[in-house]
């Protein structure tokens, strides 16, 4: 909602869509050094309204032998951000929610049976119009910001992302990729500082090196609730340098987290990440990339055969994009490439499982649905009479809810368009376990063998490939608005890793989504 003709002065960037958000963030606007009164400036810059409804139709994996079935639903989401301003540079307020998000016509997704403590609030699943407080209404932001010649205070719940989104991941609209869409997201009661501890010194880089220091609690995340009953606090803290077409820099978070039912997470966090472009005549490029790690101890999953109070987490994740757009053609080309570490034994006193974010979208079917589905059969095992006399102490902890892990993956692209008008694309993925993907309850039964979801012994690390297609337009309407339309299709042939004991292939896994969206 940015008026024709409005100016920027030297401290000011010029794109400030961002204005406003996370210090810990790798969007950050730099500090002012004096306070704007321009009288033609729009107070609520920023501020948007998003209405999407999607439908979707798509094969659904059954790995206890019987046929796969087919589930159709229609999603509906209404975000809501005001953003303003009163006093440029100085002070602003920022308020964001989701209401009615869910589904509301429709197959129920299988993710609805399992327990509440994995249930992540990143997918759509829940009903839009049912008893849940999360779905009529889920906050995002209402926090405060001032700045000062020093710094700037930034206080209330508050979204949280850093580099491209592997640990700490918002599910802002405008970071969405191509394939997939987000949903939920990281956010935090917090209150934050943020400074350009150099700027005084006489040195090109001086003005761009920013320190930002946080404490937490933790609202809503893949791992706790503050609603739900989970207590979680965290410190952040970041140093990173950024200006218009290069960022890199460091992240550090310690968490301390007591769930509902008494289990313990103690975790540091240590993340690195860089962006850089560069724009000529001819071509646009651009490189990112993030690598976390994960060190602390948890008693949320404990080991059956041994004796043990705690178990030790090492788990690390990276992820690199490159991307290169031939401007006068506006064919472009983007590789996604990454890695989570899996744990070849769940039984022992160390676990270096790494799963990120869900809402770091890779693919539309193998991270998104199709291995969160054989998870949640590993889960419905455990807790089967008729093969376990009790579940293991967390077991509910493997179920994924689309995060990847445990992988290798290769994901090249090819685009045509852009953004702002007409879209298209397409996708191949590749992916490769890092552990074979055992399952917990047919290992043990087998001896200690590891036996795939489907029966298979001596199971493959080959997870399959996919191939997906997109198209996205967008038009623009009358008073501000933009309406925008979206097709997803992708197919899945799953890798020898879901073999069944005969060695014989699964079948393959389809899914088609459509979208529309109202944007203010």
């Amino acid at each position: 909602m940015a008026q024709e003709g409005q100016e920027t002065t030297a401290e000011e960037p010029a794109d400030t869509k961002e204005e406003g958000t996370r210090w810990l963030t790798d969007r950050q606007p730099e500090l002012s050094k004096e306070t704007h009164l321009r009288l033609d400036r729009d107070p609520f810059e920023g501020s948007q309204l998003d209405l999407r409804s999607w439908g979707g139709n798509s094969t659904l994996p059954d790995f206890d032998g019987a046929e796969d079935e087919r589930t159709a639903a229609l999603h509906t989401r209404l975000r809501a951000r005001l953003m303003w301003e009163p006093v440029e540079d100085r002070l602003g307020l920022e308020l964001e929610a989701d209401f009615l998000s869910g589904r509301v016509w429709g197959s129920e997704d299988p993710s609805s049976t399992m327990p509440d403590e994995v249930i992540t609030g990143t997918r759509d699943d829940q009903l839009a119009y049912g008893d849940s407080l999360g779905a009529i209404l889920d906050p995002r932001a209402a926090n405060v910001r001032y700045t000062s010649r020093i710094g700037r205070v930034q206080a209330g719940l508050q979204t949280s992302t850093w580099g491209l989104g592997l640990l700490a991941n918002g599910g802002e609209r405008d970071n969405e990729q191509l394939f997939g869409q987000r949903f939920g997201g990281d956010r935090s009661m917090r209150l934050l500082f943020g400074t350009s501890p150099f700027a005084r010194l006489d040195a090109p880089w001086a003005d761009k090196v920013f320190v930002g220091i946080g404490g937490d609690v933790v609202w809503r995340d893949e791992n706790a609730s503050f609603v739900r009953g989970d207590r979680a606090y965290q410190g952040v803290a970041s140093m990173f340098l950024r200006d218009d077409d290069r960022f890199g820099g460091v992240y550090v978070v310690g968490r301390r987290q007591e769930d509902v039912d008494g289990a313990r997470l103690d975790v540091v966090g240590f993340d690195g990440a860089f962006k850089r472009e560069w724009s000529g005549d001819a071509f646009e490029v651009g490189v990112g990339g993030e690598v976390a790690t994960l060190r602390g101890s948890t008693t949320r999953a404990l080991p059956t055969t041994a004796r043990a109070d705690e178990v030790r987490l090492r788990g690390i994740g990276a992820a690199l994009e490159a991307e290169l757009l031939h401007r006068a053609s506006e064919v472009g080309g983007k590789v996604l490439a990454g890695y989570a570490s899996g744990d070849a034994d769940t039984d022992d006193l160390t676990q270096y499982r790494f799963r990120f974010d869900p809402n770091y979208k890779v693919g539309l079917i193998l991270f998104d649905s199709y291995i969160p589905a054989m998870t949640r059969a590993w889960y419905r095992d455990a807790n089967d009479p008729g093969r376990t006399a009790e579940a293991p102490p967390g077991i509910e902890q493997v179920v994924s809810e689309g995060g990847v892990e445990n992988a290798y993956y290769l994901n090249p692209q090819l685009t045509f368009g852009n953004p702002d008008e007409l879209l298209i694309g397409a996708g191949v993925l590749k992916a490769w376990a890092h552990q074979p993907p055992a399952a917990p309850v047919a290992t043990f039964e087998n001896g200690g063998v590891p036996t795939g979801v489907r029966g298979a012994e001596d199971v493959s690390r080959d997870l399959g490939w996919e191939v997906d297609v997109a198209a996205q337009y967008r038009f623009a309407l009358p008073r501000a608005l933009a309406l925008e339309l979206k097709g997803e299709f992708g197919i899945l042939f799953p890798g020898d890793a879901f073999a069944n004991a005969q060695g014989e292939s699964a079948p393959p896994e389809s899914m088609a989504r459509g979208r529309i969206s109202l944007i203010w």
